[in-house]
């Protein structure tokens, strides 16, 4: 018997494995074409890129694990029936329920992972995400900023001056053009770039010039100043890819329960008293789903491969049919919050059982 349970853990970890990167590189590769003007636009290297998304990856491991360790027990089971180790196996006195118990043990190794990644994972990797993108913009605007070269790697903003200073951060005959409602054209005889991290901008103080507003054309209207503060927000270019603020499953658990004090509307205290039981029940899905192909598996012989594939992957798909569905009325404050997060498992199996009874009597 252990020798059994390590065949099959194997065999679990290596098409595991290989589902799990097979589908986060076709992810990633969706979300490289959608970045890839904002990583044209600052320069970056290929090894900041890549760092930029290993701390991406996090984000898609809660969807990923619990459709992987299905097909990892499904495709394993299915590489046994195919090759007539079950009837070997059967043949040796080891029953159904011995068999699949690796399985099992399989899926709660998941369940632990996916809990890791919601609560540990991705909170830390969505903070270094925008800390490393905010470090690169940063980074790449000190190297671009060169005199009488017009930079053009900040969001909303050409910029162009003469000279920098002896200090070789003021910048002399400073040369603007800011679109940002509306079209602005700046010019300075001085000019300083400071960055906030906190507040995630760029702060650019100016001193003695004008400010001529192109919004009117073709009548120009201009305003005089002795001292200004442009403020250059990094939101708007974090916004284009889902990083201008945390989301809420971004946040760790104690930032949940921080937040949840605050919120005085109903479907805010519903949304955050929802999370952490909506990371443990989506986490719990990868032993609900595995416990719901057992069956499949077990009396596969009776379906042709490409159904029970087909049969496969349609119980995922209804599951998370099922997850969005519930989540959307307990985000509204229409659900209690734990029936909200815990009713797609417990519907999902309620169907699959009537599934499996209404399949045993068609192929009887």
């Amino acid at each position: 018997m252990r020798i059994l349970s390590r065949y099959l853990l194997k065999e679990f970890s290596i098409i595991f494995l290989m589902c799990f990167f097979s589908l986060l590189v076709l992810i990633l590769i969706g979300r490289l074409l959608h970045l890839k003007d904002l990583f044209l636009r600052q320069g970056l290297s290929f090894l900041d890129v890549l760092e930029l998304f290993f701390y991406l990856m996090p984000n898609f491991f809660v969807l990923l694990i619990p459709i992987s360790c299905m097909l990892a027990v499904f495709l394993s089971f299915l590489k046994m029936n195919l090759n007539n180790e079950f009837l070997a196996v059967q043949t040796c006195g080891i029953g159904k329920w011995e068999i699949a118990l690796p399985s099992l043990f399989f899926a709660g190794i998941c369940v632990f992972f996916s809990l890791y990644a919601s609560f540990y994972l991705i909170p830390q990797g969505s903070e270094r995400f925008r800390n490393k993108l905010f470090e690169v913009i940063k980074t790449k605007t000190d190297i671009v900023l060169k005199p009488n070269v017009f930079s053009l790697n900040l969001p909303n903003l050409s910029l162009y001056f003469a000279k920098l200073g002896k200090d070789q951060k003021t910048m002399h005959q400073v040369f603007m053009e800011y679109n940002n409602q509306g079209e602005k054209i700046i010019l300075a005889k001085k000019g300083l770039i400071k960055f906030d991290q906190k507040q995630l901008s760029i702060l650019m103080s100016l001193k003695n010039g004008i400010i001529y507003s192109l919004n009117t054309l073709p009548n120009i209207s201009y305003l005089s100043f002795k001292q200004a503060m442009l403020v250059i927000s990094l939101k708007n270019v974090l916004k284009k890819i889902g990083f201008d603020a945390k989301k809420i499953y971004q946040m760790s658990a104690y930032e949940i329960r921080q937040k949840q004090k605050k919120q005085v509307s109903a479907k805010g205290k519903a949304l955050f008293k929802m999370e952490i039981p909506r990371r443990i029940a989506l986490s719990f899905s990868s032993f609900i789903l595995v416990l719901s192909i057992l069956p499949l598996v077990f009396s596969y012989n009776k379906l042709r491969q490409s159904v029970g594939i087909i049969i496969c992957l349609s119980m995922f798909v209804f599951y998370y049919f099922l997850y969005t569905f519930f989540y959307s009325l307990g985000k509204s404050a229409s659900l209690n919050a734990f029936v909200a997060v815990w009713s797609p498992s417990f519907v999902y199996l309620f169907f699959i059982f009537i599934f499996y009874f209404c399949l045993n009597k068609l192929y009887k």
